[in-house]
């Protein structure tokens, strides 16, 4: 997969911290709006992360965050909906995944060389850190060490499988302050490749996920929980593993409540959504009473509508609120899974290359606005990310031509009626190039007694020319009434014409000469802009809005793409 450097912006809107005490609410109580904070300058992501719980082990020195984050990428519909909703999810505790599958194995040994080991990339996250690596083999003891990618210390530990060739069993990471992070709970997916140009599935470990941390003593201070899914496939057992609490030794908990469902779990859904749905996220101390809680609200849609604080009593202390672009389903998308709302038969809305990204319409189904406890909100404007194009015209197949970054305009409306005259002269206005898109509609006048099997059409050339039929490219089938002309010669003489009278309209529209910019777009999407309004106020307290073109060319973007490696 190719990736973008552009710039990326995390809005972090500051809850606040809830110790175990339960003394302090929750909250943004002093804040009207959310804060922009951290810049990330180089994914192009936008992230915006609503802080949750909070546990800190103080034998261990680390603290357990649980936040809620939104990025735009879960807006795809290549990805899964997750158990909170399109977009969201709960900050994972700690997890070791694969940066790309490219093998089965979760390690191989080179071929001629036993001594030598080799995997994909790995990245991983514990409480406080981060980095990634790949499985590589002490040449001294011949184990399995993890190697060190990214600038870290952290020392990791690899244990084989016995009883499955090339798998890991356990992961550890030992980090600088000698705590231990075991990785052991593991997720079980489908992986599908081609080998000899033949398409075939296998079972791979697709995560392991964190479920023991102990201190520099080896005294286990926190231990976390799941609930493990099987389903059976053709080819074997899909297992997934689901956190369900949580716990700091002394300290509390956090469980996980999730909604429930009949019938065995669904690993492999087909219709793109997370089997399990979350319903409440609950804060205990460590006597195992209720302290604080947040329900997660989605009112039966695949979006999070309300995310909501309630005490121990289950009384609501406050609710964020949640409003996304345009959201409904759309049977196109383009090729990176967002929304083509379009329709190729209406020119009105340009003439775009099948399946290509629509930039109008790529940010539907992504957060629009978080109206806060306080009535406060922060609006959000995304817009897909772009790279200079290196094909500048348009583009022309199958029948049809298209042109994804011009503006076409209708340029003319012929009101004819054939009992004045059967000819008119029409001058292309400059600006535009030499292809029109003619759409016809006319109404026949009432018969004249003596004459009913008389035809009832009006036909009509441009220049001596009928034109080519329009198609709709997604299914082949005729656009009513719309053809396209190549003009070469001006005035343009259009003649009606039929063995009866009508009238009517000949709507003519052109792409125009100049390109809106340099850039082709897509590649998933950036923030444009972010708005912060006080409670009650229509007009914002803050206006941010982001560029991304290059500094001496305001046509052309800074973007990059580079290889599947970069």
């Amino acid at each position: 997969m190719k990736k973008i450097l552009l710039s990326a912006f995390l809005l972090t809107a500051l809850l606040g911290n809830v110790n175990v005490s339960g003394q302090d609410k929750i909250g943004l109580q002093k804040y009207d709006y959310v804060i922009n904070g951290e810049t990330n300058m180089f994914q192009g992501i936008p992230n915006i992360s609503l802080p949750v719980f909070s546990l800190n082990s103080p034998t261990a020195n680390i603290t357990i965050n649980l936040s809620l984050n939104y990025t735009t990428e879960g807006a795809s519909a290549f990805n899964l909906i997750s158990d909170v909703g399109k977009g969201w999810s709960l900050s994972s505790m700690g997890s070791i995944v694969r940066a790309k599958t490219r093998h089965e194995d979760d390690f191989f040994i080179s071929d001629g060389n036993v001594y030598e080991a080799k995997s994909d990339v790995y990245y991983y996250t514990y409480p406080g850190g981060n980095g990634k690596f790949y499985i590589g083999m002490d040449k001294t003891t011949h184990e399995l060490i993890g190697v060190n990618i990214s600038p870290s210390n952290d020392k990791i530990f690899i244990t084989k499988d016995n009883t499955k060739p090339n798998k890991v069993k356990t992961f550890s990471i030992v980090d600088t302050k000698g705590n231990k992070y075991v990785f052991d709970k593991i997720n079980i997916n489908i992986f599908e490749r081609l080998k000899n140009d033949i398409e075939f599935k296998t079972l791979i470990n697709s995560g392991f996920f964190l479920s023991k941390i102990y201190n520099i003593k080896n005294e286990e201070v926190v231990n976390l929980e799941y609930e493990t899914a099987i389903q059976e496939t053709s080819i074997g057992t899909l297992q997934q593993q689901k956190i369900k609490k949580i716990t700091v030794q002394g300290i509390g908990s956090i469980e996980y409540q999730y909604v429930n469902k009949m019938g065995p779990p669904i690993l492999n859904n087909a219709n793109g959504r997370d089997w399990y749905i979350l319903d409440k996220v609950m804060l205990k101390n460590f006597k195992n009473q209720l302290i604080n809680q947040y329900a997660f609200k989605n009112w039966g849609s695949d979006y999070l509508k309300e995310l909501i604080n309630l005490d121990k009593n289950n009384n609501q202390i406050q609710k964020f609120s949640f409003e996304y672009n345009t959201e409904t389903g759309y049977p196109y998308f383009d090729h990176y899974g967002y929304p083509i709302d379009y329709h190729y038969c209406n020119l009105e809305e340009g003439l775009l290359t099948p399946f290509k990204t629509n930039r109008n319409t790529m940010s539907y189904n992504t957060l629009k606005r978080i109206i806060l406890p306080t009535g406060g909100i922060t609006e959000y404007e995304f817009e897909p990310h772009s790279i200079k194009d290196s094909q500048l015209n348009n583009i022309c197949f199958g029948g049809n031509c298209y042109y994804d970054n011009y503006d076409v305009d209708k340029i003319y409306t012929v009101n004819f009626d054939t009992k004045l005259t059967n000819i008119y002269n029409v001058t292309i206005p400059s600006g535009y190039q030499n292809k029109i898109f003619a759409k016809y509609n006319y109404t026949m006048y009432p018969n004249q007694p003596g004459n009913p099997s008389i035809p009832n059409d009006i036909d009509y050339q441009i220049n001596n020319n009928t034109g080519n039929v329009f198609l709709d490219p997604y299914n082949q089938t005729e656009c009513p009434e719309i053809n396209w002309f190549d003009i070469t010669t001006q005035p343009l003489k259009i003649a009606f014409y039929g063995l009866k009278k009508g009238y009517g309209t000949l709507e003519l529209y052109a792409p125009k000469q100049q390109r809106k910019d340099n850039n082709e777009y897509g590649f998933g999407l950036r923030i444009k802009s972010t708005k912060n309004f006080n409670p009650g106020s229509s007009i914002p307290l803050s206006y941010t809005k982001y560029e991304y073109n290059i500094f001496n060319d305001s046509q052309t973007s800074s973007g990059s793409q580079l290889g599947p490696f970069g």
